[in-house]
């Protein structure tokens, strides 16, 4: 049975997403609502890392990728520090229910370290790789950094 994930962060590039589920499929752009893009978790390098946090208005773009359930244990063993949730998405015009991470440890939260460059290349090179819109992508760069 297949189950669709919701990409935000560093998996938005296929590649990566390829190297971690080699199965995976894109199923095209999705959008969250009721959610902000935030770069507030730490990582085990010291570094930030992508999250997702409840805002009224807020809108996340990001990629569903489809793939088998019995892979999720392989995904979920690099999304240390997350935990994995169900949230309805928005994707090729139909609302659907996919999976994301989201960092709820309150201690691995923290606004003010910022993310490694090739973290945020990542991010913002799966972005214009699926053509998230530039609005979007620009204020990624804005807030964040440009690399």
């Amino acid at each position: 049975m297949s189950d669709l994930y919701f990409a935000y962060g560093s998996n938005l590039k296929t590649e990566r997403m390829k190297e971690r589920i080699p199965s995976a499929m894109v199923m095209g752009i999705s959008t969250l609502r009721g959610y902000q893009f935030k770069l507030n978790k730490l990582g085990k390098d010291g570094s930030a890392k992508a999250n997702i946090a409840p805002i009224e208005g807020g809108i996340v773009y990001g990629v569903a990728y489809s793939f088998e359930s019995d892979h999720w244990s392989v995904l979920d063993s690099f999304e240390g520090g997350y935990k994995r949730v169900p949230l309805k998405i928005d994707i090729l015009e139909q609302s659907r229910i996919a999976s994301t991470y989201i960092c709820v440890d309150t201690k691995l939260l923290v606004e003010s370290i910022a993310p490694s460059n090739w973290y945020l290349n990542l991010i913002i090179e799966g972005a214009t790789q699926h053509s998230l819109p530039y609005e979007y992508l620009s204020d990624i760069k804005a807030k964040f950094g440009n690399v």
